[in-house]
């Protein structure tokens, strides 16, 4: 048997360490598939509409218990203070038309703060179970309460991101 010797300020990661059988429950990245764009778009839609299709992001599941996590990140323009910015994820299964994924509301809120003419970063997370091996296609949706949304932000010079992780 062998001796396990305890510190008691924690293990020392620079030690080496050798393991045997079978390490359960920790779960594996099977694919990491991302988009993204340099550009600033703007738009006035007060629903749910595409922010740019150079964002959308396919992915093939390679079980039926695949797990995703989509990750959005962004700058946000606020002109005023009373708007705010709403991001949804939508999704294509098999090249089919677009719906929008885990449940009938937003996934997120953009920030309504007290700022006119700010850049906000803007993220937007979940985690999605489709249970099928069909083709999928994930992109965000963007909507604002009144005015003007410019996502990307020309003037602090950002990108957008969409990152779709699979895991098991």
């Amino acid at each position: 048997m062998a001796l396990i010797k305890a510190r008691s300020r924690g293990i020392n990661l620079a030690d080496d360490f050798a393991f045997t059988g079978t390490i359960t429950g920790a779960g594996k990245i099977l694919s990491v598939n991302t988009a993204q764009v340099t550009d600033s778009t703007t738009g006035n839609n007060t629903s749910y509409a595409e922010h740019d299709t150079d964002l959308r992001v396919s992915v093939t599941p390679q079980s039926t218990s695949s797990k995703f996590l989509i990750e959005y990140n962004t700058k946000s323009r606020q002109t005023d203070t009373s708007r705010y910015t709403e991001i949804r994820f939508y999704k294509s299964v098999a090249g089919g038309s677009y719906s929008g994924i885990e449940h009938t509301t937003q996934i997120f809120h953009g920030l309504n703060v007290g700022l006119s003419d700010g850049h906000l970063s803007l993220v937007a997370k979940c985690i999605h179970s489709p249970s099928t091996t069909s083709a999928l296609i994930f992109t965000p949706y963007v909507k604002v309460n009144s005015g003007d949304w410019e996502l990307g932000s020309r003037a602090a010079q950002s990108q957008t991101t969409m990152v779709v992780t699979e895991f098991e």
